[in-house]
């Protein structure tokens, strides 16, 4: 039982992402946030690499114990390698230049730093009002063996949405965590479909009032809740939409799921009395993200363009760091196969403005939350580098 005490201790108000909101607070708050830099941490590996042949533990004279053993050269050789090591790392990482940058030499965390600074942080800049903002409720396909990745969502954008629900079927291991229990004894990919529908139907069934647009992401889903706001801002729920990363196969036209999609609470009710009728026949399909979308399109419901002026993508299905590193040309088959539209490679893969990334780990969603949040101001002139999000 909580007391009225702790209940009110897990809530805070909060500004994060631009919006001024009550949330609730994460029990599991992720320390690496406030970390020391990784730059600090492996210069000072090596620089304990570098004294270490200075200081010894013995009791005789270093340098004499060597010469006496014959390993004085090559251990001078090595005394001299950390050094040169120690010096080439602080010039290049913990003092970096910012003139004549080229794409070889920045690193990714100078890539994350220049598209945030340079980008979001202006995109994400305007504060919107709590009473006209849309109301949003997430839904959150998980399994029992991804609860840290599930934890990690929730502290670094799930509660910052209206609500955010995680279905899986063992909630024991989510609380405190608002969960919905997914009635099965084992999951496998074999079941997303009927998931998906269980999951919709019962959102529609308990908060179908309540909320303006609905969302489906994964566990490994990163989104910028405050470019999702103001991107449905400009639509209004009433009507039927679907938004998310277009993809055809088959003469379907859906969005890809681990990219997130989102459809207004209109598409919602037509959706769930279209599985009893026009698309009951699918009840047995496998591929979610490619059923749902082939039931829309039979109910006249068809994804809606989601990319910026330039056309670039706001919902993606793929990591950052995946577009940012892979050579142009050798992203995965299925990319340039089944996407709708042209596929832009590298430095204009992303809108400014970008709601979601797929397939991001702990170590990239930590990253790229703190340079959204605590762009660095020193370390970087983010005006003097590589321009990897601009239109030339």
């Amino acid at each position: 039982m909580h007391n009225s005490a702790s209940i009110q201790a897990r809530f805070k108000t909060s500004t994060v992402w631009g919006r001024s909101h009550t949330v609730e607070k994460s029990p599991f708050a992720y320390s690496q946030i406030q970390d020391s830099d990784r730059r600090l941490q492996l210069s000072n590996i090596l620089q304990s690499k570098f004294f270490s042949l200075i200081l010894s533990s013995g009791r005789e004279n270093y340098l004499g114990k060597m010469n006496k053993q014959g390993e004085f050269f090559p251990k001078l050789l090595l005394f001299f390698f950390y050094l040169i090591s120690l010096i080439v790392f602080l010039s290049i990482y913990m003092f970096p230049s910012t003139s004549n940058l080229q794409f070889s030499e920045i690193s990714f965390e100078s890539m994350y730093s220049t598209y945030i600074q340079e980008y979001v942080i202006n995109a994400t800049a305007e504060i919107m009002d709590n009473k006209s903002a849309p109301r949003i409720l997430c839904w959150v396909c998980t399994y029992p063996d991804s609860s840290n990745s599930v934890f990690k969502s929730y502290e670094l954008w799930g509660q910052y949405l209206d609500k955010t629900i995680y279905v899986s079927n063992n909630i024991s291991l989510l609380q405190p965590l608002s969960a919905l229990h997914f009635p099965v004894d084992h999951e496998t990919r074999s079941q997303l479909w009927k998931k998906t529908m269980f999951s919709f139907i019962y959102l529609l069934n308990n908060f179908g009032t309540h909320f303006d647009w609905f969302m489906k992401a994964d566990d490994d889903t990163f989104v910028v809740p405050n470019n999702l706001y103001k991107f449905l801002a400009n639509y209004n729920s009433s009507e039927p939409h679907y938004f998310g990363r277009e993809l055809v196969l088959n003469g379907v036209i859906y969005c890809s799921g681990g990219g997130g999609y989102i459809i207004s609470r209109t598409a919602l009710e037509i959706f769930v009395k279209g599985l009893d009728s026009v698309c009951k026949d699918q009840k047995f399909g496998v591929v979610e993200d490619y059923e749902f979308g082939r039931c829309l399109n039979r109910l006249g419901i068809y994804p809606e363009d989601s990319r910026d002026k330039f056309g670039r993508y706001r919902f993606n299905h793929l990591s950052l760091r995946y577009h940012l590193l892979t050579p142009k040309g050798q992203l995965p088959e299925w990319v340039y196969t089944m996407s709708k539209y042209p596929i832009i490679e590298g430095k204009n893969c992303c809108a400014a403005d970008v709601i979601t990334f797929h397939y991001m780990n702990e170590e990239d969603s930590l990253e790229l939350y703190k340079l959204l949040l605590e762009p660095p101001k020193n370390l970087i002139n983010p005006s003097k580098l590589y321009n990897f999000f601009s239109i030339e």
